[in-house]
């Protein structure tokens, strides 16, 4: 056992040491303590940050790239190169259609809009038009299915009566077939057009040879319901009736039927 003023001195000579010891613990706690707490902070930040962007670059990058994509996906706006090409070769046609002649208009007429465009001139004009012209418009209405009571009642049908009215020469066999044949297409009847219709073929006995002409005109005056002119439709549905008969004989025995004469038409 050592003697008590040995432990004062060896005490004496340790307190040194530990003394030393507590200030570099004292001047490395504060490194310590901010270790741990960036280590908290970072440990709370990965739990609260969603799945799929554990990276906090991830988040920059993505919104670096949606600028560049708002760039990319507007950037047509800014030339118009395309856009106003476009509308300028649209646009070309349209005024150049304007300054055909009007039967080049008429036969041009294949879409319901083309005569959509077209019937405020045909309303317009109606009356300095042509015979052919008119029954060529009134084709390409029933062409596309268009139908305007103003265009029709107010226009060309008024100009088609004053020309059947003056002169039944006026039209000829085909002009006047297709007349009514694309108003009866259209269910737009008026009498006096048809009737003037069946007083021309009457006179031109020699333009009903044409079985399909034939065809059309009384299937035109049937579906109309047509009255007035009843021995002309007959005379008609007759010569339709015979050669229909006359196709079913050659079918089936391979030779020409027998003759059938057939009588005059009214005058």
């Amino acid at each position: 056992v050592a003697a008590p003023g040995a432990r004062h001195s060896l005490e004496a000579a340790a307190e040194p040491a530990r003394s030393g010891r507590r200030a570099a613990d004292a001047r490395q706690s504060p490194c310590r303590r901010s270790r741990s707490r960036a280590r908290r902070r970072s440990q709370s930040s990965a739990k609260e940050r969603p799945a799929g962007s554990s990276k906090p670059g991830h988040a920059v990058a993505a919104r670096s790239k949606r600028p560049r994509e708002r760039r990319r996906q507007y950037a047509w706006m800014d030339s118009g190169d395309d856009s106003t090409a476009g509308a300028s070769d649209d646009e070309e046609p349209a005024e150049q259609a304007d300054k055909r002649p009007l039967s080049a208009r008429i036969a041009g007429v294949h879409a319901f809009s083309d005569m959509l465009r077209l019937a405020p001139t045909l309303q317009g004009r109606a009356s300095q038009m042509p015979p052919k012209d008119l029954a060529a418009a009134v084709t390409a209405a029933a062409r596309v299915k268009f139908y305007d009571a103003e265009v029709f009642q107010s226009g060309m049908l008024p100009a088609v009566r004053r020309h059947l009215v003056r002169s039944r020469t006026a039209f000829c066999a085909d002009e006047a077939a297709d007349l009514i044949c694309g108003l009866a297409e259209l269910n737009v009847y008026d009498q006096v057009i048809f009737s003037q219709v069946a007083g021309l073929f009457a006179d031109r006995k020699h333009e009903l040879e044409d079985p399909s002409r034939r065809g059309r005109l009384l299937a035109a005056f049937k579906k109309t319901g047509h009255q007035g002119d009843e021995d002309f439709i007959d005379y008609l549905a007759q010569r339709v009736k015979a050669e229909r008969y006359e196709q079913h004989l050659r079918e089936i025995q391979g030779q020409s039927g027998p003759q059938i004469y057939y009588g005059g038409l009214r005058k």
